[in-house]
């Protein structure tokens, strides 16, 4: 199986920080090299690792695992949880959260996170950088693993064993399982729910940008595309998906239909609908969740942001 790849996301309680992205390569590591093929290696005792953490007396307030996609999740837009749909999971983020005394100075630290199933051998570690400001009495960053499209996550149990300075810091687990067909009629099962903006109706494939984050001012319709899976049709089906769109504080904006004509032979389709104003600037600033069905069962739910 080939390797995944990790993408960085920092976090404080004070500032945020993003670290960008950094590949994870399966390729060993360079021992060593010289220039010169007759020089000799210079080989020196390694320096000890300052235990950071130790040092500023810092305590693991909690370890927790979230879903990241085509676009790493904002923090108010994760969704914690401890089981992953194999078909439509892409990267398992792993956050943590430290408390301490303010240090008083600029104190930097790195905790390697190593990602194993039950069985098998594990990942190459990801090192997520910490950086704490002076006064800062807690941090939270976060990485995730995994790769550019869904469905190549192995089920299995997986425990997440994390450690600093060659001391361990933090351990977790989360499951990653095969989630159940939602949609009777085809035995089929959501895939992914993505946003795009339009000006109007649905944009060609190649010009739709996904993304979960959407300025205030340039937003007009906001349209929800789904893309289902399911076995091989033998006939032709049709259903509808109605998504709702709920605002942070609980009440619903409203709602959209989006209908699916598959043929036979076909293993999924994609379709999309949406919300919005053929005017920009009328959404309101905040969190939406957007819940789809089908025949009144939950079919799955994510969320964008409209932002200043």
């Amino acid at each position: 199986m080939d390797m995944p790849f990790s993408r960085t996301l920092a976090t404080s309680t004070i500032a945020v920080a993003v670290f960008g992205l950094s590949a994870l390569l399966a390729a060993p590591p360079v021992v060593g090299q010289s220039s010169d093929a007759t020089a000799m290696a210079q080989v020196s005792e390694p320096e000890t690792e300052t235990d950071v953490l130790e040092e500023m007396g810092a305590q693991l307030q909690r370890i927790q695992f979230y879903e990241g996609r085509r676009v790493t999740p904002l923090t108010n837009e994760r969704r914690y949880r401890t089981t992953f749909d194999a078909t439509r999971t892409y990267r398992i983020g792993t956050e943590l959260t430290f408390s301490f005394d303010a240090p008083g100075e600029t104190r930097s630290f790195t905790v390697d996170c190593t990602y194993a199933r039950a069985g098998a051998d594990p990942f190459p570690p990801i090192a997520i950088q910490f950086t704490v400001q002076p006064e800062w009495e807690s941090v939270r960053h976060a990485q995730s693993l995994g790769w550019s499209e869904p469905g190549r996550w192995p089920v299995g149990d997986y425990t997440v064993e994390c450690s600093s300075a060659g001391r361990s810091v933090a351990t977790g687990s989360f499951t990653v399982e095969e989630g159940p067909a939602t949609i009777e009629a085809i035995g089929g099962k959501l895939r992914e729910i993505r946003f795009y903006e339009t000006p109007s109706g649905a944009l060609a494939g190649d010009e739709r940008e996904y993304t979960t984050s959407f300025p205030r001012p340039d937003t007009r319709f906001i349209r929800v595309e789904l893309e289902i899976v399911a076995p091989e049709l033998e006939e032709a089906a049709s259903f509808v998906s109605t998504c709702v769109f709920i605002r942070d504080n609980g009440t619903v904006l409203g709602s959209t239909g989006i209908g699916f004509n598959l043929e036979a032979g076909w293993k999924g389709g994609i379709a999309s609908h949406g919300l919005g104003w053929a005017e920009p600037g009328n959404w309101a600033t905040g969190r939406y969740r957007v819940a789809c069905t089908v025949d009144g069962k939950l079919l799955g739910d994510a969320v964008f942001t409209i932002t200043e």
